[in-house]
């Protein structure tokens, strides 16, 4: 959680091992741009990495099912182009020397 606003849109930017069982890092906060640097020990460093994981694959779960969406949409917009004749062959033929 952030300490300035209180979201949970922390991340770290940058951490290191501090000793035997605890982790520095520096944080930052996605919400305000908030930035701190805290020491943790390895359990808590540990399920930090396995949230920061587990959000990295809902948004790239997110991004990929956005695009796929995308695309669908250009596919049908192509489709009804090509049925209503709005499209056809002469559309992608090249001009003579271009590349």
């Amino acid at each position: 959680m952030c300490s300035a606003c209180g979201r949970d849109f922390v991340y770290p930017v940058r951490w290191s091992p501090h000793d035997d069982r605890h982790w520095w890092m520096l944080l930052r906060c996605g919400a305000c741009g908030e930035c701190r640097e805290v020491t943790l020990p390895d359990a808590e460093a540990n399920s930090f990495d396995r949230e920061l994981v587990e959000a990295e694959h809902k948004i790239r779960r997110a991004a990929d099912r956005l695009s796929r969406e995308r695309f669908a949409g250009e596919v049908h917009a192509f489709a009804e182009a090509l049925q209503l004749d709005l499209i056809n062959a002469d559309d992608f033929a090249r001009e003579p020397g271009a590349r």
